[in-house]
């Protein structure tokens, strides 16, 4: 089944320093599933609130921001229900 616009609300992502010490901000993917933010250059650990229910794929996931560039990363939420 396709999952529902509550279903990826409930997945908030996780921006941390690149040590995990701090989290930087927190993001509630859209209807669709996206998020977005705007950061500082550096280096950063995107993470996902990791509920009891199925797996998650692709998070934690360290990234890097560069000057005028885009970083895309997918992550893979498998809530178990069928």
């Amino acid at each position: 089944c396709l999952p529902t616009p509550e279903m990826y609300a409930a997945h908030h992502d996780l921006v941390y320093t690149s040590d995990h010490s701090k989290i930087i901000t927190t993001l509630t993917p859209d209807a669709q599933g996206n998020f977005s933010t705007t950061l500082p250059i550096g280096n950063y650990l995107v993470d996902t609130e990791h509920q009891k229910i199925g797996s998650v794929q692709g998070a934690p996931s360290l990234v890097k921001i560069t000057s005028g560039q885009t970083t895309t990363i997918s992550i893979s939420i498998d809530t178990g229900i069928r």
